[in-house]
This record gives C-alpha cells, sequence and structure tokens, in this order.
C-alpha cells in the first residue's frame, strides 16, 4: 500500500492545522485567505487544504479549495489580513520576525459527511498533527476522502 504522506517534490493536498476558535469562520466560508510562516516549495502546487482543528476539536473537519498560494512580504501579506478574518495588527504580530508569509487563497468549502478525530487519523494512517503542515500523497487524498464522505456503520 502506498504512503498516506507524500515524499514527491509536487502533491496536491496537504493537511493544515488550526486553532479550533477557527472551525465556524473556516467552515461558513467567512476565511478567505489563511496565513503561514512555512509553506510548500514552489515546486508543489496543492489544489487542497483538509483544515485540521486542534483541541478540544482534534479531528479534520474540512476540505478547502486553494485558488492561489501566494508567497509575499509580510508587508505584502497585509492586504489580505482582512480575507484571513484579522486585523493588520493580528497579522503582524503573528508573522512576528518573519521575513514573508505564504498566503493560501481559499474557494469552495466542502463539510464532509463525518469529521475524522485524531484518534482515527493516528490509527488509520498514523497522522499526527504537525505545527506547519502535511503533504499527502494521492493515495492518503483518496484514503482520507474515503473516511470523510463514509455512511454511518449501522
Amino acid at each position: 500500500m502506498s504512503s498516506f504522506k507524500s515524499n514527491q517534490p509536487n502533491y496536491r493536498a496537504i493537511i493544515l492545522p488550526f486553532e479550533s476558535r477557527w472551525h465556524d469562520p473556516v467552515i461558513s466560508g467567512e476565511v478567505k485567505a489563511v496565513f503561514r510562516k512555512k509553506g510548500p516549495s514552489s515546486k508543489a502546487n496543492p489544489e487542497w487544504v483538509y483544515a485540521y482543528f486542534g483541541s478540544p476539536l482534534s479531528a479534520i473537519c474540512a476540505k478547502c479549495e486553494i485558488s492561489e498560494i501566494l508567497r509575499l512580504t509580510v508587508s505584502d501579506a497585509l492586504r489580505y489580513a482582512k480575507a484571513g478574518k484579522l486585523t493588520e495588527q493580528e497579522l503582524k504580530h503573528y508573522a512576528g520576525d518573519s521575513e514573508g508569509l505564504c498566503v493560501f487563497r481559499i474557494g469552495k468549502v466542502i463539510v464532509p459527511k463525518h469529521a475524522v478525530g485524531m484518534a482515527e487519523l493516528f490509527k488509520r494512517f498514523g497522522f499526527r498533527p504537525t505545527p506547519s503542515f502535511v503533504a499527502l500523497s494521492d493515495n492518503g487524498i483518496q484514503l482520507l476522502d474515503d473516511v470523510l464522505n463514509a455512511e454511518e456503520p449501522s
């Protein structure tokens, strides 16, 4: 069986961690930009973000289309603060001493039939959340989509 995580320089999807306070704004589609200090290499071209929300949710609860990935200076990234449901001051604080930010512009948000919790993610795939992101293999995408859209067991 192929790996859940991608070891290739180009991959189609990532798991991105969020604090649990971002659950409702992300799920509702209010968040149109997501900022990270570390993003995929310029060789990678992910099309999807699987949103993993931390404690107390500790689960993947959404699949978000990436409409564009920008690698910007902090001052240029500030133009997208409002789209990320942040003030410019909050984004500056997050950026800290970073010279630049990766900005994921978010398109449609798909809310799957089931959230997939941390225990199941670890048991099935050996997944543990990271501070930055996890690149998924094509097999990992298919496995995760299958679990997220599975019918309730009888």
